[in-house]
């Protein structure tokens, strides 16, 4: 089932449209708050099905980290969230991530070969 969603900004709340086919609009009321933190993420930890039903995803970011000033910085890895989707949410989720990246990966490559750091594909 492919879902469109459409998003229009309005202050504080969104409306977004999702749509099964073109006859058959549903509107969703997104509420998205300003003081929900947002989570700076470097690695996947772990990802777990849960009783065939759910997702677990353990989310974390990679510090350099110096106990003290003789040590040497060791990177340790903090988990930073633990989000559980439902399947239908993770593959909405795995859509939305694969076209983004599809989009991103030829910059990225562009980029890379004007600084000389680009690999053969």
């Amino acid at each position: 089932m492919c879902l469109l969603f459409q998003i229009e900004a309005r202050f504080n709340r969104r409306e977004a449209t999702l749509r099964q086919d073109q006859n058959k609009p549903l509107v969703v009321t997104i509420s998205d708050p300003h003081n929900v933190p947002e989570v700076f993420v470097t690695s996947v930890v772990n990802a777990t099905l849960i009783s065939d039903s759910s997702i677990a995803v353990t989310l974390g970011m990679r510090r350099m980290i110096q106990e003290n000033s003789d040590a040497e910085p060791q990177e340790t890895l903090y988990v930073v969230s633990r989000p559980v989707l439902t399947l239908r949410a993770a593959e909405e989720l795995v859509r939305a991530l694969s076209g983004m990246l599809a989009r991103a990966q030829p910059q990225v490559r562009r980029q890379d070969v004007g600084s000389g750091t680009a690999t053969p594909q």
